[in-house]
């Protein structure tokens, strides 16, 4: 169960709101909008009948895979954590983002449930949250998860300023928020960190400092 209560429910159908039609509306709209590049749809909402509604209307739009975040009332238990990302992988059929965001969420990930969701159908990457800031410890902190998590599941930094750091230490991908609003800037940083610039990677993050 994602929302561990109990409900005293009479006789009859139980009758609540459909998820909110402006996201279905939304996801529509970024696809056809989108000119072919891929569409990645944020799922998260408090109830998981809500996130697969989301879920679906996110299929249906026609995007590229859904992200995920556990988020809750009252802070999930790994178990109940677990059981979101279960529930929702069983009628997936796009790669699912797994959204780790512990200041927001209040949920923290083990590399323990990394490594139970890695096995999930669909879940296609992990976006960790931040990388540490010694360069050493980032690198030895990503070659530690990959170790625990198949080699279909890419590992993706999160927090703009991390993502030299994160990158350099050897992720697959970073989920930018400042991507959307200055692409060039981003896109040489990724480069400069994928083909081994550490240096040019870090200057380029450094230019980002006021924002």
């Amino acid at each position: 169960m994602y929302f561990p209560v109990v409900l005293l429910i009479p006789k009859g159908e139980l009758r609540g709101p459909r998820a909110p039609p402006e996201r279905a509306r939304a996801a529509r709209i970024a696809v056809e909008h989108a000119d072919g590049v891929p569409v990645i749809v944020g799922i998260g909402a408090l109830r998981t009948r809500h996130v697969l509604e989301a879920a679906e209307d996110a299929q249906s739009a026609g995007a590229a895979g859904v992200l995920l975040a556990p988020v809750s009332y009252q802070p999930l238990t790994d178990d109940e954590g677990f059981g979101l990302f279960e529930d929702v992988t069983a009628s997936l059929s796009v790669p699912l983002v797994v959204y780790d965001n512990p200041r927001t969420t209040r949920f923290t990930f083990t590399d323990e449930l990394y490594a139970r969701l890695g096995r999930l159908p669909n879940v296609a990457s992990i976006k960790i949250s931040g990388a540490p800031a010694a360069p050493a410890v980032a690198r030895a902190r990503i070659e530690h998860l990959r170790h625990l998590l198949p080699a279909t599941v890419t590992i993706g930094v999160s927090g703009d300023a991390d993502a030299a750091r994160g990158l350099n230490a050897g992720c697959d991908a970073w989920y930018s928020v400042i991507g959307g609003l200055f692409p060039e800037v981003a896109l040489a940083l990724t480069r400069a960190a994928q083909t081994g610039r550490a240096e040019r990677a870090e200057q380029e993050s450094q230019r980002l400092q006021p924002l």
